[in-house]
C-alpha cells in the first residue's frame, strides 16, 4: 500500500496541468474529526498545565499545497512520500508534524519550528518535531471558526485508504479521465470513487448542513 500510495503520487504530480497532489484521512468540513490534547514543550504557560485540545488529520505528499493552505513558517510534509517500518511506529520514529495558526497563537506565539509536541496519550505518536505552520482552515465544519489544529506527516500505508487531492492550473474537470488512468495503472484493482472538485464537495456539504 506505501509503494502504490508514493508512486500514485509521483505520477500526480508529474501530470501537466496538476500542481500538487496529496491525501488526507478526513477531508476540511466532513464532521469527521479526531480530537487529541497536546503540548508544545518549553510552552507550559498555555491552557491547563499547557495541554491544548486540538482536532488532528493524517496527511501526505502535498496536501497542504493542493488545497492552496498557505505555508506561514517552516516546510511541508516530506516529498517524495516517506515509507517507514511500521514497527518503528511509537518506538523509534521520529514524527513530524505541522500545526496551524490558531494552534501556534495557543501556544504563546513566536517560533514553534524545531520544537516537540507532545500528546497526553501513548497509543500514538508520543512526541513530534514541529516542522511547519500553516494558516487557519475550516476543518470541523464550514459554519465553525478554525480551532487549533496539528496535520501529521503520515508516512505512506500509514493512513491505507485515504481521500486524495490534487490541484490543477485550469479546468479541473478536464483532467478527470487521466487522473483515472493514472491510478488504473498504479491501482488497477481498486475502485475509483466520489471524484468531485473542492466546489462542489463544499456545495454538497454546505446543504448537509443547512439541512441537517
Amino acid at each position: 500500500i506505501a509503494q502504490m500510495q508514493r508512486q500514485l503520487l509521483e505520477d500526480l504530480g508529474r501530470m501537466p496541468g496538476i500542481t500538487a497532489a496529496g491525501y488526507v484521512n478526513f477531508l476540511p468540513a466532513s464532521n469527521a474529526t479526531l480530537r487529541d490534547q497536546v503540548r508544545v514543550e518549553g510552552r507550559s504557560e498555555s491552557g491547563d498545565e499547557g495541554w491544548i485540545t486540538t482536532g488532528s488529520r493524517s496527511i501526505g505528499g502535498g496536501y497542504l499545497r493542493a488545497l492552496g493552505v498557505p505555508m506561514l513558517a517552516g516546510r511541508g510534509c516530506q516529498e517524495p512520500l516517506e515509507i517507514v517500518n511500521f514497527q518503528q511506529i511509537g518506538s523509534s520514529y521520529q514524527a513530524k508534524v505541522i500545526v496551524n495558526r490558531a494552534l501556534a497563537e495557543k501556544a504563546g506565539g513566536g517560533t514553534l519550528i524545531g520544537r516537540r509536541l507532545v500528546w497526553s496519550r501513548t497509543d500514538f505518536f508520543r512526541s513530534a518535531e514541529i516542522i511547519g505552520v500553516v494558516g487557519d482552515v475550516r476543518e470541523d465544519a464550514l459554519n465553525a471558526p478554525p480551532v487549533p489544529y496539528v496535520y501529521v506527516c503520515m508516512p505512506g500505508g500509514g493512513w491505507p485508504d485515504p481521500e486524495y487531492a490534487v490541484s490543477t492550473t485550469g479546468d479541473a474537470n478536464r483532467l478527470v479521465p487521466a487522473v483515472r488512468e493514472a491510478i488504473r495503472k498504479v491501482a488497477p484493482q481498486r475502485a475509483i470513487f466520489g471524484m468531485t472538485t473542492i466546489e462542489e464537495y463544499l456545495l454538497c456539504a454546505e446543504y448537509i448542513l443547512a439541512t441537517g
